[in-house]
């Protein structure tokens, strides 16, 4: 079951698309913190969330996208096509595209998860408000038989700025992951039931989230065990992407637009503009582009009419600005 509901878009809203969900060879170091009492902050509308005073706990968690034919276990796991390799022979699937971002399972040397229904994670292009609901079944052999089912609930529920002890972030979008599951074993009368909240802050550009919280209720015959993890995206893929504005000064006219396009708050420092449409794809991509009086123009004569967005890309962040094109 798919709900997916989007606002109109506007020039203040930034619109996540599944470059962020990254790919084989993308490589993450996520760098934990002390979650303890933690505050997620409030949603809405230009919200600043302002984390820098996170305390980091010294410990660190890796891991490296794959494909899933690499694994030498993909034959399991027929529609994933990336693997999340965790070391030690363990790996997370999935399958990753331009629409749709899905847990298809996991591979252990001793347990094996495998969704007959995957989990819908995420959908693309997320703008927001947008919402996403899908129920997942899946069976778990670790010994003894397990039967995994329940639904997930999506929301991108704010946008605005990020602060984190490495810098400051514009235009994320923050998601909000509401799972609810139990573990049904076979022979056995108690269930173990799982309440999981989990909050994504999402930048297009930056592969991965930049920072992400999870709090779980997970109850064993009604004795319920809390639990928060947080954890700040250390990768290189964060490196040069760091905003120090509290929001774009792009601006893009006319909008809609028929022949030309123009787009100005450009620094004079860009490096390209890229065109892409709401679900990804490269339209458009201009290397080291005209700037005039702070402004790039490029002709839209031959791109069809949709929304796109333009991303304008210098050496120290990215700055983007939906644009209609209507012939």
């Amino acid at each position: 079951m798919l709900l997916f509901a989007t606002t109109a878009l506007m020039q203040a809203q930034p619109t996540i698309t599944s470059a962020t969900a990254g790919g084989p060879g993308d490589e993450f170091t996520n760098k934990m913190i002390d979650a303890i009492l933690f505050d997620p902050g409030a949603s809405g509308a230009d919200v600043t969330w302002d984390f820098s005073g996170v305390t980091l706990t010294g410990e660190t968690n890796d891991y490296a996208f794959i494909t899933a034919a690499a694994t030498g276990q993909s034959a399991a796991f027929p529609d994933a096509n990336v693997a999340a390799d965790n070391g030690m022979g363990n790996y997370s699937f999935y399958k990753i595209n331009a629409s749709v971002y899905e847990n298809h399972g996991i591979y252990t040397p001793d347990v094996t998860v495998l969704y007959s229904d995957p989990e819908e994670l995420m959908t693309f292009p997320i703008t927001y408000n947008a919402t996403n609901s899908d129920d997942f079944y899946s069976t778990i052999d670790a010994g003894v038989e397990i039967i995994r089912s329940g639904t997930v609930e999506t929301v991108a529920d704010g946008y605005g700025t990020l602060k984190l002890p490495d810098g400051t972030y514009t235009d994320v979008m923050r998601v909000f992951v509401h799972e609810v599951y139990s573990d049904v074993t076979v022979g056995v009368p108690v269930d173990i039931d799982y309440d999981m909240y989990i909050w994504f802050w999402l930048k297009e550009g930056v592969v991965g989230p930049l920072f992400t919280y999870y709090f779980s209720s997970v109850s064993t015959g009604g004795f319920p065990t809390i639990s928060q993890v947080a954890m700040i995206n250390e990768s290189n893929s964060t490196v040069g992407i760091k905003d120090q504005t509290a929001q774009t000064t792009l601006k893009a006219f006319p909008n809609p637009a028929n022949d030309m396009v123009h787009v100005s708050g450009v620094s004079a420092s860009a490096k390209k503009i890229i065109l892409t449409d709401l679900l990804g794809n490269n339209v458009s991509e201009i290397e080291n582009p005209t700037i005039s009086e702070g402004m790039i123009s490029f002709s839209s004569a031959t791109i069809p009419s949709g929304m796109y967005i333009a991303q304008v890309v210098d050496e120290n962040s990215v700055q983007s600005v939906n644009i209609q094109i209507l012939h």
